[in-house]
């Protein structure tokens, strides 16, 4: 297991109400939103010294997601008031304060409105942008996912096929794809029907599991089992009734794979399991791997944005075997509502726990650029730090070309 230091912060985020959502630019600045409508944004410096930059209140009901968008130029924000609101950094702005309140801290620099898009009648969940920074997609509380582009307030398309709420989104990192999960127990894979079409077409839906490719260490078998047992299907995801208000899917940074939170393992005919299932990009009949997560269901994945070099034994073989044939390792944390996991593909178990440090709810998790913070928001008010040393997770991979 990996030595990370955490640590909770208990400062005021968002006055006293929940952190739901958290985000890391670049630059090392982090945004964080609230059940108090703002949408701040901090440094943290060496020992963990957080300081706040910036609020950005425009938002007129709790903001769930905040997202940066990956050229770091703007960054997005969705929240219950049915607005996406898009922000920058306004380098030549004089930092105004609002006098009015007192428990204001002044601004250090300015955030200005690039665009308010009233993307919904209803709350907004989740964002993610596409790789290029053009585009982004929204979570909706009314069964949608919206697709925008970055510079029009008008939605390129609407992606109306949930029954219940969409809970996250995901874009795939190489274009193909984008992914929406929801509370009706069921995710789905769109495909881009060419890299500039502005139609999305349903590639796949992630619903049930059948019982003949259950198998949670990677097939080897070329025995076909009876149709009797082929005909048995199982749900992959658990209901609407676990109470988790974000299912936040995510790709690995090279879009060779995507993480389902939320999952539901039939371990036998009595006993279900939570776990998050791993699909392969090229194969979405059945999961790689699926990774219990204890007596709470996850509901949050996010990936260290870095590869990293494969760990190997004496000999110079990589040892142990990852579970799919890559050149490289990556890293990734799995958010239940009491402890985030850390993972690794090069292993099957988890490679570390952040837990008991929240009173209430865990919310969403991001990872630092260059990877050595993560940090993880909570509904009781807090975020917690974890610092990692340099090369404590591994050697970075860099790619032969």
């Amino acid at each position: 297991s990996c030595g990370m230091k955490a640590e909770l912060l208990q400062i005021s985020w968002h006055t006293k109400e929940p952190v739901f959502s958290v985000d890391f630019h670049s630059s090392g600045r982090l945004a964080t939103s609230g059940g108090d409508n703002a949408v701040r944004i901090w440094s943290i410096s060496e020992g963990n010294k957080v300081k706040l930059l910036s609020s950005l209140t425009r938002h007129l009901a709790p903001v769930n997601c905040v997202r940066f968008s990956p050229d770091c130029k703007l960054l997005a924000t969705g929240s219950d008031d049915g607005f996406v609101i898009l922000w920058k950094l306004d380098e030549s702005a004089v930092p105004t304060t609002t006098l009015d309140n007192k428990d204001e801290e002044p601004n250090i620099e300015e955030w200005t409105v690039v665009k308010a898009i009233h993307a919904n009648k209803k709350d907004i969940y989740d964002i993610c942008w596409s790789a290029d920074s053009s585009c982004f997609i929204t979570a909706s509380t009314d069964n949608s996912a919206s697709i925008w582009k970055a510079n029009s307030s008008q939605a390129i398309t609407t992606l109306n096929d949930h029954v219940h709420f969409v809970q996250g989104v995901a874009w795939d990192p190489l274009g193909k794809f984008v992914v929406t999960q929801s509370s009706d127990r069921t995710v789905r894979v769109y495909k881009r029907k060419t890299q500039t079409s502005k139609e999305f077409t349903n590639f796949h839906i992630l619903k049930f599991l059948d019982l003949d490719t259950q198998n949670s260490a990677p097939e080897t078998s070329d025995i076909t089992p009876s149709d009797t047992v082929a005909s048995k299907k199982n749900r992959l995801f658990l209901p609407d009734s676990v109470g988790t208000f974000f299912r936040r899917t995510c790709w690995s940074p090279d879009g060779s794979l995507l993480f389902t939170p939320c999952g539901m393992w039939q371990e036998s005919a009595d006993t279900t399991i939570n776990t998050t299932f791993v699909w392969s990009r090229h194969n979405f009949s059945k999961p790689i791997i699926h990774l219990p997560c204890g007596e709470d269901p996850s509901f949050v994945v996010r990936c260290h944005p870095a590869l990293f070099q494969l760990k190997r034994d004496e000999t110079g073989e990589v040892n142990p075997q990852p579970w799919m044939q890559l050149e490289y390792r990556m890293i990734f944390a799995v958010g239940t509502k009491s402890e985030v996991m850390l993972y690794d593909t090069q292993y099957c178990g988890s490679i570390g726990t952040i837990s008991r440090y929240h009173l209430a709810s865990i919310t969403d998790i991001t990872w630092s650029q260059d990877g050595r913070i993560l940090v993880v928001s909570s509904r009781d008010a807090f975020c917690s730090i974890v610092t990692f040393e340099e090369n404590e997770l591994g050697v970075i991979y860099d790619s032969p070309n």
